[in-house]
């Protein structure tokens, strides 16, 4: 049903839940993209100094995508892994929308700080602005 899943990953590992790779393996897609948001690079900053930091932050990440890399393998699910500069929610729309995503899973712990409850919380926010099918594991 879904063929390619794109699934936001931070660099906290609680986040990568077992319900996570439960559900990964129940719905066998053809293809998981895991997607890695940095926090965006000052527009001050540019030229080579800005290419420099991106590409710096870019290696630092590796280790966030590794048990999932191994998870994905292991089932012989072809992945891919994207590092982007950005904010989250608009991010995770436009790379779903540029990828054609049938699926995002998103984890969510629930309302953390008072921000979130003004503002809402990236998932909340990228329900509102995708077209993509949302699933959400609390």
């Amino acid at each position: 049903m879904f063929k390619k899943i794109l699934i936001p990953v931070s660099s906290d590992p609680k986040e990568r839940s077992e319900k996570t790779f439960k559900v990964l393996a129940e719905l066998k897609p053809s293809e998981l993209i895991f997607l890695h948001i940095l926090p965006p690079v000052p527009k001050i900053i540019g030229g080579e100094d800005r290419k420099k930091i991106s590409e710096e932050e870019g290696e630092d990440v590796s280790e966030v995508f590794v048990e999932l890399n191994d998870f994905a393998a292991n089932l012989d699910i072809p992945y891919r892994d994207i590092v982007v500069h950005g904010t989250p929610d608009a991010v995770i729309v436009q790379v779903a929308e540029r990828e054609k995503a049938d699926l995002i899973i998103m984890v969510s712990s629930g309302r953390d700080s008072i921000s979130e409850m003004l503002i809402g919380s990236y998932t909340e926010r990228v329900l509102r602005n995708t077209q993509t099918m949302l699933l959400v594991i609390k």
